[in-house]
């Protein structure tokens, strides 16, 4: 994995924090950045980086100057390998982490300043639909979730939608009204 922008483009990274992930590719991050960046000011945004992973996203935006990012994961590898990666490129100032379910960290520690949510489950995972309604009903207006998926999935989405496709993944993009 390679970060494909800002100040830490280029940078590789070379381990991953096990077999339970999926990393999304370079070609899919970058086109998805592409996105994020035309649709919110970087500068101003909070992110929350649910399904984490190797954290790849979350220091995407961080190279690129967001304001937080916040990953929450509950595989204790995954979570020691974002701490890992925000010493590395001593983003710790801005970088935090929770060891936690998904569903579970948003029920009850939904932060008004989230205004950029990245959701990567496990394509097998099936509470997709669950989880974005409980993130749309709580994020403020303006704010944008990111839903990853298998291109099988069909999401009811909101008329304030759209989705790209890349591979055998499907990215949605839903702004809060």
């Amino acid at each position: 994995m390679r970060i494909t922008g800002g100040q830490f483009k280029g940078r590789v990274i070379t381990s991953s924090p096990g077999n339970h992930v999926r990393p999304t590719t370079d070609m899919a991050r970058e086109a998805i950045m592409n996105v994020i960046s035309h649709s919110v000011d970087l500068e101003k945004t909070h992110l929350l980086d649910l399904f984490s992973g190797t954290g790849i996203i979350a220091l995407e935006l961080l190279s690129r100057n967001i304001a937080t990012a916040t990953s929450v994961d509950k595989h204790p590898q995954s979570i020691k390998f974002i701490k890992s990666l925000s010493e590395q490129f001593e983003t710790n100032d801005k970088w935090n982490w929770h060891q936690q379910d998904a569903l579970a960290f948003c029920k009850h520690h939904i932060n008004p300043l989230f205004n950029l949510v990245f959701c990567d489950p496990p394509y097998q995972w099936n509470q997709h639909q669950q989880l974005l309604e409980l993130l749309y009903h709580q994020l403020s207006p303006d704010s944008l979730i990111v839903m990853e998926h298998a291109k099988t999935l069909q999401l009811p989405l909101p008329n304030n939608s759209r989705q790209r496709h890349y591979g055998q993944s499907t990215f949605s993009f839903v702004w809060v009204a």
